[in-house]
């Protein structure tokens, strides 16, 4: 069912007009939290967390640090794939392009598009 829902030509009319929306679905999907926990991400919410590699070295593994909604709020990591962390790096160049004066840590991942002229909302 999820592959059928993140079939490119389900999400394709979301990726124009409404780009925001179809990255919100489709992290919601990778990522299994819940469309507020999704909405209201910094956007410095990917880091990366360094584990052991099957060779013996180290290997960088994408997280997504959230927000819990549900009660005790507190903040979370959640180990998330390369693609979900390849959507979130794609979408943090689009807001240094469009908020170039802010730090990434001020703006929201998925900013309002109207009333929001900070981008922090």
């Amino acid at each position: 069912m999820l592959a059928q829902l993140l079939d490119e030509d389900v999400l394709a009319p979301l990726g124009g007009k409404h780009l925001e929306y179809r990255i919100g679905f489709e992290l919601i999907a990778h990522s299994g939290r819940r469309p507020g926990e999704i909405c209201n991400l910094a956007a410095d919410c990917l880091r990366y967390e360094e584990e052991p590699a099957p060779d013996g070295g180290k290997q960088r593994r994408p997280v997504l640090r959230y927000l819990r909604e549900k009660p005790p709020s507190k903040w979370l990591s959640l180990p998330i794939n390369q693609d979900a962390a390849d959507l979130i790096e794609a979408q943090q160049q689009r807001l240094q392009a469009r908020f170039p004066n802010t730090k990434l840590g001020k703006l929201a991942l998925l900013p309002r598009r109207k009333c929001n002229p900070t981008g922090r909302l």
